[in-house]
């Protein structure tokens, strides 16, 4: 509903404005700059809800794991909720109500705007130019109307003082009076429930009449003399909404009293300075009170935000104060296997961005295959998927250079190198694609931009060491939420001999990926793993979800370092990721391309092709924005 809390706020925004009107302005007879502060107030109100001060708005809290539950081994026998939830449809909730009964009062309106100019066009049929087409004049039959419309002056034959009408109607065709309220009629109609927008356009029309009056009165008679004229020829007929008429009998009395009241002096003006608290307030709180996405300006973003070592060094105390902690978005997990970790670090270190490319903000994938020797070296070099020469060559120079080897089988294996600038606008382009391909042996992200680091060096021993290392952000609001701290279980030995220190470490070092988030895409993933000696060895994943999800679980389990008390088998652990609202209802709900195993209920004893003990199910669930 974000048209309709951005039509809330402008809303809001415009009462405030028409409030401030009320109580300074309304009885000063500056009346051209009341029309100004009208009319720019209505601009205004629309534009501050889409502005906002960075430096003012407080950090976002992560929206990653909001809590975590261990669900009973004996759980795994039923189908978790969050696997069978499918979104609702076809079912009329009370914001479509909302949003249906906003279009039909829009609709109604827009009807009887078309149906009243329409009127107004066929009337013009007859109309007479007169004094240099500077206005047209339109005869009424057998009337005693008298009402303009932009240039038209549409007057009855039976109207008396009709040179004194004329004058008065002529000031509203010089001053482009019908464009201020056909400007009105469009925003009541956008803002038809807000009955504010009907008392700002009688004040515009009372404005612009009070214009008219004081300009004509001053046009060869006097204040009492035009006073009088107006009470004697009070009995004329009103023209349509949407014109200015003569005849106003809701009007006449505040027309007359303002017309001989007292002229404001110099020093008033200084009462418009209103505008400016007021603007200056309303913008603040477009920033501080209003939780929305659709802000498109930021006159004064948020810089020097705290980087990943300073929080993770003070992380205990801003947990204890609940305080936000901003941290630098991390690059993707690499998963990485174990035969070619030698190459994989070779690569990383010398594989340089190039200079050109990185200048440009040129990105690009490279495919590349290659011979594995019975000495374990690598030869027969080729590009099997070009990006651009540039990029191809560096990859070329980096691997004919290795003059190491991969603990690989001969033959025939292939692998891919992407450059980007930035991953998370990569990961909606074609080429991320290829990246899930089959086929290819592992892949490398080379990443050209200071807000990402190199990726550290892979650690065969399954170590957390391809975590982000710290870095500076200089605008985290454009980010997707960051993952929890990494936890570290080595200095308590208490902790790593049991299981439940692996169940919380899962559970905090799982990050909910951002574009699955976004999609609100969930589910169960169920990974399986040797004990060997209460070490955890080849962990792979048996039951998939999306590659984002599963590449999480096992980066999260390959990082554990500690030593469980499980006696040696093979086990399998399922883990849910799950969504829910600000009212705690899920959200989360399979995505469309879920393999056909994952459709219907399965047990985690069912998905290994050999028999399995299952641990307890971790859910990791986080919170989105309605």
């Amino acid at each position: 509903m974000n048209w309709l809390h951005y039509l809330l706020e402008a809303n809001i925004y415009l009462a405030v404005f028409y409030a401030g009107y009320c109580l300074f302005l309304n009885k000063e007879t500056h009346y051209t700059l009341n029309r100004v502060y009208l009319l720019l107030s209505c601009i205004i109100s629309f534009i501050l809800p889409v502005i906002q001060i960075g430096a003012l708005k407080p950090a976002d809290a992560a929206a990653q794991q909001a809590y975590v539950t261990v669900a009973p081994a004996a759980s795994n026998v039923t189908t978790s909720p969050i696997v069978n939830y499918k979104p609702e449809a076809n079912h009329i909730t009370l914001q479509d109500v909302v949003w249906y009964v906003y279009l039909t009062g829009i609709a109604v309106l827009s009807l009887l705007l078309i149906i009243k100019i329409v009127r107004l066009i066929k009337m013009t049929t007859d109309a007479k130019t007169l004094a240099g087409d500077s206005y047209k004049l339109v005869g009424l039959n057998n009337s005693n109307a008298a009402f303009s419309f932009f240039n038209y002056l549409f007057i009855g034959t039976k109207t008396a003082g009709s040179e004194l009408i004329i004058r008065h109607e002529l000031v509203h065709i010089r001053q482009k009076h019908s464009a201020d309220i056909l400007f009105i009629e469009l925003l009541r109609i956008i803002n038809w429930f807000n009955p504010i927008i009907y008392l700002l356009q009688l004040s515009v029309k009372t404005v612009h009449e009070y214009i008219a009056d004081e300009q004509t009165a001053a046009q060869g008679t006097d204040a009492l003399t035009y006073s009088s004229f107006l009470v004697d020829n009070a009995y004329g007929l009103n023209g349509p909404s949407i014109t200015h008429s003569f005849f106003n009998y809701n009007l006449l009395k505040k027309r007359i009293i303002m017309l001989n009241q007292k002229r404001s002096g110099n020093l008033a003006r200084l009462k418009y300075l209103v505008a400016v608290p007021i603007c200056g307030g309303l913008l603040c709180a477009s920033t501080l009170a209003f939780s929305k996405n659709y802000a498109l300006v930021d006159l004064a973003p948020k810089h020097n935000q705290p980087t990943m070592a300073a929080l993770t060094d003070s992380g205990q105390k801003a947990k204890s104060q609940n305080s936000p902690q901003l941290l630098p978005p991390p690059p993707p997990p690499i998963v990485v296997k174990d035969t070619y970790t030698n190459l994989f670090n070779y690569l990383n270190k010398t594989i340089v961005y190039p200079a050109n490319a990185l200048k440009t903000g040129k990105a690009g994938l490279v495919g590349v295959s290659f011979e594995v020797k019975a000495d374990q070296q690598i030869t027969n070099i080729r590009i099997v998927k070009n990006a651009s020469t540039e990029f191809s060559n560096e990859v070329l120079r980096a691997l004919k250079s290795y003059t190491g080897t991969v603990n690989e089988a001969t033959g025939s294996h292939k692998m891919i190198v992407y450059f980007c600038t930035d991953y998370y606008q990569f990961v909606k382009t074609p080429d991320a694609k290829e990246l899930k391909a089959p086929g290819y042996d592992f892949n490398m992200l080379i990443f050209g931009a200071s807000k990402y680091p190199a990726m550290a060096p892979y650690n065969a021993d399954k170590k957390a060491t391809n975590l982000p290392a710290p870095v500076q952000i200089n605008d985290a609001t454009k980010l997707p939420p960051p993952p929890a701290p990494p936890v570290s279980l080595q200095a308590d030995t208490s902790i790593r001999t049991t299981t439940d220190a692996f169940y919380k470490y899962v559970a905090k070092t799982v990050r909910y990926p951002a574009a699955e988030r976004n999609k609100h895409i969930g589910g169960r993933v169920i990974l399986a793993f040797n004990i060997i000696d209460g070490k955890i060895t080849d962990p792979k994943v048996v039951r998939t979800l999306t590659p984002a999800m599963d590449g999480e679980v096992l980066r999260s389990v390959k990082a554990f370092d500690g030593t469980l008390d499980l006696k040696p088998g093979y086990y399998s652990m399922p883990l849910s990721f799950s969504l829910v609202d600000s009212k705690d209802n899920q959200v989360a709900h399979l995505p469309e391309t879920t393999a056909a195993d994952n459709q219907a209920p399965m047990t985690a004893n069912h998905v290994a092709s050999k028999p399995s003990i299952s641990l307890n199910e971790i859910v990791v669930v986080g919170y989105v924005k309605d």
